[in-house]
This record gives C-alpha cells, structure tokens and sequence, in this order.
C-alpha cells in the first residue's frame, strides 16, 4: 500500500523533560480521510506540527509523498495544505483581500480565490474584515487559505472548532466530497468522537503520546468491541447480579448498570421475568452501543 504520510518512532518531550510522544507511528494510506483521534492532550498537535516541520524532530522519521521531510521541506510542502490550531489571518483585511496575498505567495490563478470562497461558505462576506468574523467564520477562512493552491494533502487540526452543528455538518460534507472527487488526501484531528465515526475511512487512537491503534474504521469496531453486551438498569443492581451470577451468568456491575455477555433475546426476556419475580424493577434494557465512543473509552480506560 501507498502511504501519503507515514511517520517511524516520532518521539518528543517538551524543554521541561515532559514527554509528549513515546514512538508514535502513523501511516496515512492515498487519497483516505484518516482521522486523528484522541483527548486534548494526548500528542495530537505535537504530531502534526512535526508532520509540517514546524517543531524540529527530536526522535524518528517523516516520509510525505514518500519523500523524508528533512531535506525536502519545501517541494513536499507546495502540496500540502494545513490549518493548525487556530487560523493565521489579517484582521484588518477581507476574507477575499487574505486570499488574494496567499495566492500570490501560491502563485495560482485568481479565478481559484473564489472558488474557495463559495466552498466553505465565505462567497458572500463582502468588504467584512476578518477581525469581526466569528470563531467559525475565521475556521472556514483557513480551510480557504489551506486549500487555496489545490494540494494533495490537507491537514487539519480540530478544523470544526466554533462551528455550530450545522457548521460541522456542512464543513464534514465538503470534505468527503473533497476526498472524493478530487482524490485529496485528507489528515483529520479532533476529539469529536462523533465527526470522525461519520468522515473517516482509516483512524488513528493517540493517548499520552502513544498509539493505542491504527486501521480502518471498520477494523476498529471489529478488533476492539467483538464482544457485545446487554445491559440492564434496576432498582438494586448488586441484587439483580447475585441472581444472574445463581443462573451461572458472570455479570459485570457498573456504576448504574450490569453488564452480561450479549445472548438470544428469548434469554434476555428470561432474565427480566426473573428480575421481576424476585421484585426487582428493570427501569432499562440495552444493547451497548459498537460505536466509536464506546469503543475509545474502552481503550483509553484499559
């Protein structure tokens, strides 16, 4: 397989000794929407902005476009786009005005400055400066910028922050059109873990500075939550499992639920008359979810 990105054993710690990274290794196959996930703080950022050669690499390698960044810099970087942390623009200046000084810095057509501008829903800001622009207003202008010169690949770090659902829904959408009718290979961060269940094609779980895992969504959900669970909510939860545990159930008790093994719906049905029986009231009966949620918490909790 092709990777557009791939980094070996990135480590890095901060000047006070704090280790961010401890080998991290992605690989971000061509032309997917690869999500970066995990808690603030978990080397996110860090890892990009090494990707992007903005902090000097203390440990390990970086290949784009299967090239290694030292010594290529600033050929790889003419095809990539990127919005880290919040977006570089001038204040004073429209949103057309920005564009027209990084399209010069980009030397592309002028015809490209508002094709971007309508993309991401900034076609019709006028003379406003930027300065009055809202947080997710000033979000969709360094997505302008980042894809200004038609790159490759855009990186994007936490790029719905400010943005109301409806924002993240329409910013969401133009990515996977990105994606797919241009072939852009797109580098997602974020901690939303409901944005990325519904964007990406490959993840990649960080915390405290390690990979936790790395593959395609679906490979995720199989690996890590292959086991599902039936959950029960009663009036005394502590009684409800010393009766599950006499019909030789192994019941997990949870903070305000029991965890069983996932059985046939005639088992579950069973249990309930049970329950009742003794005269216990069963509030709620679920499945655990096999979402991206459920499936990190697990992970990071382990």
């Amino acid at each position: 397989m092709e990777y557009c990105v791939q980094t070996t054993d990135l480590a890095y710690t901060f000047s006070n000794r704090q280790q961010v990274l401890d080998n991290v290794s992605i690989h971000v196959p061509e032309q997917c929407i690869y999500g970066f996930l995990g808690p603030n703080g978990a080397g996110k950022t860090t890892t990009l902005k090494l990707i992007l050669g903005l902090l000097r690499n203390h440990q390990g390698t970086i290949k784009i476009f299967n090239k290694p960044i030292a010594g290529h810099r600033v050929e790889i970087m003419r095809s990539v786009g990127s919005l880290i942390e919040s977006p570089s623009v001038y204040g004073h200046l429209s949103a057309k005005d920005n564009l027209r000084i990084f399209q010069k810095v980009y030397q592309c057509p002028q015809g490209r400055i508002d094709e971007v501008l309508s993309m991401t829903g900034l076609a019709n800001t006028g003379t406003k400066k930027a300065a009055q622009f809202s947080l997710g207003m000033k979000q969709r202008l360094g997505i302008a910028i980042a894809l200004l010169h038609h790159p490759a690949l855009l990186i994007l770090d936490e790029p719905t922050n400010g943005l109301d659902p409806n924002g993240m829904v329409e910013i969401r959408e133009f990515l996977k059109l990105l994606n797919r009718e241009h072939g852009t290979t797109i580098l997602i961060s974020s901690h939303l873990l409901t944005e990325i269940d519904r964007l990406a094609t490959h993840i990649g779980l960080i915390n405290k500075g390690r990979i936790l895992f790395e593959g395609t969504a679906e490979q995720l959900k199989k690996e890590k939550n292959r086991e599902t669970y039936i959950l029960y909510k009663t009036s005394d939860n502590q009684a409800a499992a010393a009766l599950f545990a006499r019909q030789n159930i192994k019941p997990a008790l949870l903070p305000d639920t029991i965890k069983i093994a996932a059985t046939s719906k005639e088992n579950v049905a069973g249990l309930n008359r049970l329950l009742v029986h003794n005269g216990l009231d069963v509030y709620e009966i679920t499945t655990e979810k096999n979402d991206l949620e459920t499936i990190f918490m697990n992970l990071i909790t382990d």
